[in-house]
């Protein structure tokens, strides 16, 4: 692969992890502990019986953790940085890409992930 291009990936991947963290503070600064809220539901949602042998995408730990009283983070890029956070505990692991079930993601493809053995 050419240098140039070579930059430019590791570039847009080190924009999306700064890009995620910055949503995931401005989440905390809204939302005292957002972060750490956000981790140990994603962290139940992945222990329930139903979920362990599933792929599953950050949108439905969204909809569990909203659905246990966590408010919405004001950008979903927050989700990123949590995801991140248990890829990098070995929480889970990706399994590969699907379409989005998330109407607002319009179709888009996005990771598909589970739970790590």
């Amino acid at each position: 692969m050419r240098p140039c291009l070579q930059r430019g990936i590791n570039l847009g991947e080190e924009l999306a992890v700064a890009g995620a963290a910055v949503a995931a503070d401005n989440a905390d600064s809204q939302y005292a502990g957002w972060a750490a809220r956000a981790t140990g539901l994603a962290e139940q949602f992945i222990l329930e019986d139903d979920v362990k042998s599933e792929h599953f995408q950050a949108m439905h730990i969204r909809t569990y953790a909203e659905q246990h009283g966590l408010p919405s983070a004001p950008d979903g890029r927050a989700w990123g940085h949590i995801m991140r956070r248990l890829k990098n505990k070995g929480v889970i692991e990706p399994v590969g890409t699907a379409k989005s079930a998330d109407p607002k993601q319009h179709n888009g493809f996005t990771t598909e992930w589970r739970a790590a053995a």
